[in-house]
């Protein structure tokens, strides 16, 4: 009977913190739409250094393109990949895209794709997509294959879960990317395609 009263009262209290947190993360974002930094970035630390994974991914944004702070790309990536580590979707994407060019990151396109596979296997479709231009660009039989896969998965979802530039992009890839294959190597990315299942956040 303890054991059952314990484990009710713990329960309670994640849920009392979650929504503490969840509060406070509106608190940050409402600071932000005002532009008052420094109320976000005092709300964004504590709850990051609590270990909140949506708040290192804002915080970390903000330091990467100095948005609201001064730029700071190092401390920018290390809170990115915690979040990242933690199986934030959108923080994944934002390592991938700041290896991808020379521009923040170092360029390291392995690196890119390793981040840009991760939230793209979490059906985040900015992800699919990027990771499509990359591996066509990466030009071997095998990634371009995988790039139609990507771009067949992005055009599978419901029309009202992605926007309609997004879907436009879709589209123009995957006309280009079949006018370029084989009709065997089309099926195989069909194929693949329809196979695919979103997977588990880490």
């Amino acid at each position: 009977m303890r054991t059952g009263v314990a484990a009710l009262a713990l329960f309670t209290c994640v849920l009392i913190a979650f929504g503490t947190q969840a509060d406070q993360l509106k608190d940050a974002d409402a600071a932000l739409a005002r532009k008052d930094y420094e109320t976000a970035i005092a709300i964004l630390s504590e709850l990051a250094d609590a270990g909140n994974a949506e708040a290192s991914l804002k915080l970390g944004s903000m330091y990467l393109y100095g948005n609201g702070v001064v730029q700071d790309v190092e401390k920018g990536e290390r809170l990115l990949r915690v979040a990242a580590d933690a199986g934030d979707s959108e923080a994944r994407y934002r390592l991938g895209l700041c290896h991808v060019t020379q521009r923040l990151c170092p360029q390291d396109l392995g690196e890119a794709r390793r981040w840009l596979e991760l939230a793209a296997m979490q059906g985040y479709s900015p992800a699919q997509l990027d990771l499509a231009q990359l591996g066509w660009m990466l030009g071997d039989t095998d990634d371009r294959i995988s790039a139609l896969k990507w771009v067949l998965i992005v055009l599978k979802q419901p029309p009202e879960s992605i926007d309609m530039v997004r879907i436009e992009r879709a589209r123009s890839l995957r006309d280009r990317f079949m006018q370029e294959l084989s009709s065997d190597q089309i099926e195989a990315a069909r194929s693949a395609a329809a196979q695919f299942a979103v997977r588990p956040t880490k």
